[in-house]
């Protein structure tokens, strides 16, 4: 604009441009690049007012990525992120500024590899990096960890974020609250399946590893199913109650024909 409006006043017809297609919201974030690189330096202030607005119309860009484009330090980014709160959109993915995507939750992108490498085992790891939105050497560990027994995603990474006090507190209460069945006791599900996680006889055939893939799997599920029962779309309500039954009456079939071998 104050181009344009030079060149009119020293009489030119012509000015040199580049053309951007895109939003309004692209728009800016280009201009606040340009302006970070030349012409009159943004103060710091001007360059924290743009980044939030730029966390607002583009949450889906990493910190880092963010911090490029204002000039400022990605601490400062993530700052003013944390400050903003439930006011900005949420995306599962973040875009770095190399333009690669990366989970925000990477245990997300593990348990979706792990349902992929249950559906389709001879599928490229490339291909399901790129579907799960994670890194093939990822996928490789995904599938090494439920080929031995484990949980896709490392207890450790589910728990990174939370401070080590708070988490050690957590630990002590969760091993007092976790019952240990003696002699003929019955097992609880989370308790029953640890057990089945250390037992050689799975963890070392082909359709012991199977049968741990698929309890795993419906172990990660039933942690998420009350959220997504409650964002099921009306019209898909009664597929999945067909589903659902249809699978109870599998597992159950299953239950009473183990319990008569037992």
């Amino acid at each position: 604009m104050h181009r344009l409006l030079a060149a009119s006043r020293q009489g030119r017809e012509t000015i040199e441009v580049v053309f951007f297609h895109g939003s309004e919201q692209d728009l800016f974030l280009r201009a606040v690049q340009e302006n970070v690189q030349h012409g009159l330096p943004l103060s710091q202030v001007e360059r924290q007012a743009a980044a939030r607005r730029l966390i607002q119309t583009h949450p889906h860009l990493s910190d880092r990525a963010l911090a490029h484009s204002a000039g400022i330090a990605a601490k400062t980014v993530a700052a003013i992120r944390r400050n903003l709160g439930e006011n900005i959109g949420t995306a599962p993915v973040r875009v770095g500024s190399d333009g690669r995507t990366r989970p925000l939750d990477a245990g997300e992108g593990r348990l979706r590899a792990a349902e992929l490498l249950l559906r389709q085992p001879h599928i490229s790891l490339r291909d399901i990096a790129k579907a799960a939105g994670i890194s093939p050497a990822t996928v490789l560990d995904v599938r090494q960890r439920i080929e031995r027994g484990d949980a896709p995603v490392p207890e450790k990474a589910a728990t990174a974020r939370r401070p080590a006090v708070r988490r050690n507190r957590e630990k002590r209460a969760a091993e007092a609250a976790t019952p240990r069945p003696g002699p003929g006791a019955p097992y609880g599900p989370e308790v029953a399946l640890n057990v089945l996680r250390r037992d050689p006889s799975l963890r070392n055939t082909e359709h012991g590893r199977a049968i741990l893939r698929l309890l795993h799997l419906n172990a990660a599920a039933s942690a998420r199913l009350p959220d997504l029962v409650g964002a099921m779309p009306p019209h898909c309500v009664t597929a999945v109650v067909r589903l659902a039954l249809g699978y109870a009456e599998m597992w159950t079939g299953i239950a009473r024909r183990l319990d008569s071998l037992a």
